[in-house]
């Protein structure tokens, strides 16, 4: 019996419990889901002008004649304002007007025919009105002529052409003329790409207070495009742009006080971002699910938070079915549906939707909604891996790793985890810790699982963490800091960390020795089936420490400990019934127990076996006996090697030789039992079964001493006393 020792190790290490990768959670800190990370108005430099102009500006009666009475009755018709609205009969009004050269009139018409209105659409008439109009001077017409040019509507494409258009109209003040000028100096396009040109540009037309230009301040503002980034003046400008009406503007807002970055009122933020849903911008509707599924300023409703994400999925915007697909995954506002959960995840992916495809990756390699595919699985994550995805990279290095799909490639696995763990993926890190741990790089691995923690918190690891720190022989080695990372995972209720935080004051080890403390994290982890937890508990029974000894209560914990498959356990479970220690004594059941044991190669157990054949009632088994002893003695047992010995000496199944008997109890020396290091002593001062020599026998007999073995201590004091 290992006299309730509990087990050799300072820690249990369990296995690594992969996490589900669909990330809706709780959260009070505005943070967002997996699926809507195309939501944070992180905003690119835009890439095309956005304005055109709807008209503005234009005095009427500063013309005189049949020209602005023309003009003023197709204004009628075009608006609806003084006559019924009637496109076709304000292009016969706005025609007459053209004959008589009025610019207006042609501007109107490239816009009548740009958009198809009262006339079949011809971009070639648009760009033939517009020409007309702008070389008048028309500044609107120039800038829609310059939109035309930029995106090859009715003409070819020329953004340097656009580029030219826009800045005559911008030199005369027209506003929209500007924010697009702005536009191609933020893209580069027709240009050379010049930032702080570009907010030279928007500044212009937000000082005539154009919607667009205020809403893009805020954006360069808020992205640090051009400037330094400032909240404050990306939500002045954003402030302007929403209270003209900008949905984009709202929606932001709405986020910047959501995600905390301004102070103001939930309620206000969750109004911002409903007045831009009302427009059907489709990323307040979903940003609106994102704050319901939160519970982020409004109170938490998945059913609702599924509604807003349906309406943004029906208003066009693909990415809403990542979302989706996450509520059925988890079960959100509605019962959970896997396979539900992979067909909205496979329009997203479909769409190029990153966090979607990671997530069909991972269905596909557990099989879960979908049929079990290893290829599958890692054609997706290779799809979200190319768009950098780390979640995916790591996942990629999993199959490396484990040959799944894939033929095992453990150094191209390393590379994936590295790339993953590059861009702070913490499964990534735990990964590069775990595999460096394996190896013994203690100190790549304390980094790596550093680096996890400043990812996440995490108890499990943590875990690993104070395991790593915990290993002895290398310079991190800090019992006093594993204790601390064990003692948070534990009230964390990480079971193997309230065993290994057991084991560490039971041993003193970075803590005070304290067996009543032992005991109390013991049962803690015992209670929650960690059969480590449950065998040392059991141990602090047999021995009387830190409780009162109780030998009953010994043995049902370790019959749990047992029962769960643990070796060691078996073996004293055994050994208490062969013993009739705080059970009835039973040698079936010892028996069973240790064959149980005996199947798991448990030396003990092995040896143990062999002296119940020994003992058997019908009589010495000695075949049995030496079979078992021969088995134990493989696996190390140092007890068996010196019951062979002892068959050998005195020929109990086998032909009796000294010699043979000395081998094995030198066997059983070196491996330090201490009853073979005396009688290899007294052999070799006798010179039986191995050459005399008297200093060899001092040398074995000192070695038993040392363990406080009597017989070698008397035996030493008697030749000291000779040699006096």
């Amino acid at each position: 019996m290992r006299q309730g020792t509990g087990p050799a190790a300072t820690c249990v290490r369990p296995q690594r419990k992969k996490k589900e990768r669909s990330t809706m959670k709780d959260s009070k800190s505005g943070s967002l889901p997996s699926g809507a990370g195309s939501l944070i108005p992180g905003f690119e430099v835009p890439q095309s002008p956005v304005f055109t102009v709807e008209w503005h500006g234009r005095k009427k009666g500063c013309r005189s004649g049949d020209a602005e009475r023309f003009l003023e009755t197709g204004e009628k018709y075009y608006f609806g304002e003084g006559a019924d609205q009637d496109y076709a009969e304000a292009v016969k009004w706005f025609l007459k007007a053209a004959e008589l050269g009025d610019d207006w009139a042609e501007c109107y018409l490239g816009r009548i025919y740009d958009l198809g209105k009262g006339v079949p659409q011809d971009c070639s008439g648009a760009v033939k009105w517009y020409r007309k109009a702008a070389l008048k001077g028309n500044t609107q017409a120039q800038t829609n002529l310059g939109v035309m040019c930029l995106e090859g509507r009715g003409m070819r494409r020329n953004a340097a052409g656009a580029a030219k258009l826009f800045l005559k109209a911008a030199e005369q003040g027209e506003p929209a003329a500007c924010v697009n000028l702005g536009i191609l100096y933020g893209s580069g396009k027709g240009v050379r790409q010049d930032l702080a040109e570009a907010m030279k540009w928007y500044q212009k037309a937000a000082e005539k207070g154009h919607a667009g230009a205020e809403y893009l301040l805020g954006s360069h503002y808020y992205g640090g495009f051009g400037v330094p980034r400032d909240v404050e003046k990306a939500w002045e400008w954003y402030r302007k742009a929403a209270d003209k009406g900008v949905a984009e503007a709202e929606y932001t807002l709405g986020f910047m006080y959501m995600n905390g970055e301004v102070r103001g009122d939930e309620s206000e933020a969750a109004e911002l971002v409903r007045r831009a849903a009302a427009k059907n911008y489709h990323q307040a509707l979903c940003l609106l699910g994102v704050m319901y599924g939160t519970g982020t300023c409004v109170p938490r409703d998945d059913a609702k938070a599924l509604g807003w994400y349906r309406k943004a999925a029906d208003a066009g915007y693909t990415l809403a079915w990542t979302a989706i697909g996450h509520m059925y995954f988890e079960g959100l506002g509605v019962q959970r549906d896997y396979v539900a959960a992979a067909d909205c995840f496979l329009k997203s992916a479909g769409q190029g939707d990153p966090d979607a495809q990671n997530m069909l990756g991972d269905m596909y390699r557990i099989g879960r909604g979908v049929r079990q595919d290893y290829a599958e699985a890692l054609k997706w994550f290779r799809k979200a891996a190319d768009k950098g995805h780390p979640s995916a990279q790591n996942c990629i290095g999993e199959m490396y790793w484990s040959g799944q799909g894939v033929r095992q490639n453990r150094p191209a696995a390393v590379r994936w985890f590295t790339k993953a763990a590059d861009k702070g993926d913490p499964d990534a890190e735990c990964n590069l810790g775990e595999m460096n741990f394996a190896v013994k790089n203690y100190d790549e691995a304390a980094k790596w699982y550093r680096l996890a923690l400043e990812q996440r918190d995490d108890p499990e690891t943590e875990f690993m963490l104070a395991v790593v720190l915990s290993a002895e022989g290398w310079p991190g080695h800090d019992y006093s800091e594993a204790a601390g990372l064990f003692r948070k995972a534990a009230e964390s209720g990480n079971p193997s960390a309230q065993f290994n935080l057991g084991m560490l004051y039971k041993a003193g080890r970075g803590v005070r020795q304290d067996y009543a403390e032992a005991v109390k994290w013991f049962r803690k982890a015992a209670e929650r089936g960690i059969p480590e937890a449950c065998y040392a508990l059991g141990g602090m029974y047999y021995d009387g420490r830190g409780v009162s000894q109780d030998y009953e209560e010994s043995f049902r914990w370790w019959l749990k400990a047992a029962e769960k498959g643990m070796a060691e356990a078996q073996n004293d479970v055994a050994s208490l019934y062969r013993g009739g220690t705080g059970v009835q004594q039973d040698d079936e059941k010892a028996r069973m127990w240790y064959l149980k044991a005996a199947e798991q190669d448990d030396p003990l157990a092995e040896n143990s076996l062999g002296e119940m054949c020994m003992k058997a009632p019908g009589g010495p088994d000695y075949a049995g006996a030496l079979r078992w002893y021969r088995r134990a003695a493989e696996h190390g047992c140092a007890m068996a090697e010196r019951n062979i010995g002892r068959m050998y000496y005195e020929g109990l199944g086998v032909k009796k030789s000294v010699s043979e008997a000395a081998g094995w109890i030198r066997k059983a020396a070196e491996h330090g039992h201490a009853e073979s290091q005396f009688n290899l002593g007294s052999m070799y001062i006798a010179g039986h079964g191995v050459r005399q020599d008297y200093m060899e026998g001092l040398k074995w007999v000192g070695e038993a001493a040392a363990q406080g073995y009597e017989r070698a201590e008397e035996l030493l004091r008697l030749v000291a006393q000779g040699l006096k």
